[in-house]
């Protein structure tokens, strides 16, 4: 059985599981969304904190986005997640994989899978994480969700499974 070591990159709420871990840095870093947006419902660090300022992100991808050398490299993104280290990360760790900016899921269960790389759509993980969570065998689904990968809402037909 292959290991798995997922990474959400994502403009809030980033995370990393390797199997055992699951990393939320929001309980390291103390943001519930990362920067720049909610920035002001930190007013009372606002000396150090703006709008603009989106070095939590690019610190949690310099840091977490690696593809390990045993194990599958599964992710989702979203284009703000991602913003500042694009072009890094298509000609590091992703190079070659171009075909990710094209994704288009047409199923709940389709997938991107090359090299050890694995990717769904952004809202599509939301879809799934709803569907197996409900208990029915067959449902259709729509997530709508504020920014994604490329979408800001996927919709899933039950018999189109």
């Amino acid at each position: 059985m292959d290991k798995i070591f997922a990474v959400a990159l994502n403009l809030h709420d980033h995370n990393t599981y390797d199997g055992v871990y699951h990393n939320q840095r929001e309980r390291e870093t103390r943001f519930k969304h990362n920067l720049p947006y909610h920035a002001e419902a930190y007013a009372h660090q606002s000396d150090i904190l703006n709008v603009s300022d989106y070095r939590l992100n690019d610190e949690f991808t310099e840091q977490y986005f690696k593809k390990p050398d045993d194990a599958i490299l599964a992710f989702t993104y979203t284009f703000g997640g991602i913003r500042k280290s694009k072009e890094e990360l298509w000609s590091t760790i992703l190079k070659g994989h171009d075909e990710i900016f094209n994704y288009n899921p047409k199923k709940l269960w389709d997938h991107y899978y090359k090299d050890n790389v694995y990717f769904i759509d952004h809202h599509q993980s939301h879809a799934a994480y709803a569907f197996l969570n409900s208990g029915y065998e067959k449902s259709d689904i729509l997530a709508i969700d504020g920014i994604g990968s490329k979408f800001r809402c996927v919709f899933l037909i039950k018999n189109k499974t």
